[in-house]
């Protein structure tokens, strides 16, 4: 996906219409077309993602430089698992708004936005797999979009029994050939997908909006566990998408 640095900024206006035309005529013609733009303001007030994780100083006394180390290893790993989540499937309700959410639904105060429609695919046959591609050939306004290649998200499990064999042939060689597509797609292995689900579209179209100037961070203080010998790690990262 794109990650774009928003700063402390909280809206974002943009083009809502794609690339329009002008008109042909002869030489001494009026200028007659307009090209008609269609501001629309997008919220990108942030949400914050934290983590903490407390540890006893008599293990860093054991080996300082390996634990420090692995904690903050960790606590990257969480801040991942955090931000995939969440640019999966995240509800919009203090996260950012997932892929496989309609972010033109209303926002439910409880469940955030509503799950997008998901469209049974059969097979990855030009015919079959090509009437899924076509939907995204369009955007939410029914205009127009090129695209030479498209990302394909889905569960471990499911690429192992339903992507892998559908795509996997042999060859003359007598080798195997993977992710054969009758279509430029890339396949992402991604268990924040649930099984029997999967996302398929122009992945650099998401925007995840960072903000703030502690994302990513990983912090430590002694002070807080003072008496009890512990020091605590903190991790905070902001973002809207």
């Amino acid at each position: 996906v794109k990650f774009q640095n928003a700063g402390y900024s909280t809206k974002w206006i943009i083009n809502d219409n794609t690339v329009q035309r002008g008109g042909w005529g002869k030489i001494d013609e009026k200028v007659k077309n307009e090209i008609q733009g269609g501001l629309k303001v997008l919220s990108i007030e942030q949400a914050k993602y934290t983590a903490f994780c407390v540890i006893p100083l008599d293990i860093l006394d054991m080996g300082p430089q390996f634990i420090d180390a692995f904690i903050r290893a960790t606590m990257a790993e969480a801040l991942g698992l955090g931000l995939e989540e969440a640019i999966v499937n995240g509800s919009g309700l203090n996260m950012p708004t997932g892929m496989m959410r309609e972010p033109n639904s209303a926002l439910d105060p409880s469940t955030g936005y509503t799950a997008k429609t998901a469209v049974k695919v059969k097979s990855f046959a030009p015919e079959e797999y090509g009437k899924v591609l076509a939907k995204v050939a369009k955007t939410e306004k029914q205009k127009d979009r090129t695209f030479s290649s498209v990302g394909l998200l889905c569960n471990m499990s499911d690429y192992l029994t339903k992507v892998m064999p559908a795509t996997t042939v042999l060859t003359s060689a007598g080798g195997y050939a993977t992710n054969v597509f009758p279509f430029p797609t890339e396949v992402i292995p991604c268990n924040s997908v649930p099984e029997g689900k999967a996302v398929l579209g122009i992945m650099e179209d998401y925007t995840l909006a960072v903000g703030g100037s502690r994302n990513g961070n990983i912090l430590f203080d002694d002070s807080v566990g003072f008496i009890d010998d512990t020091r605590t790690f903190k991790l905070v990262q902001h973002a809207a998408g």
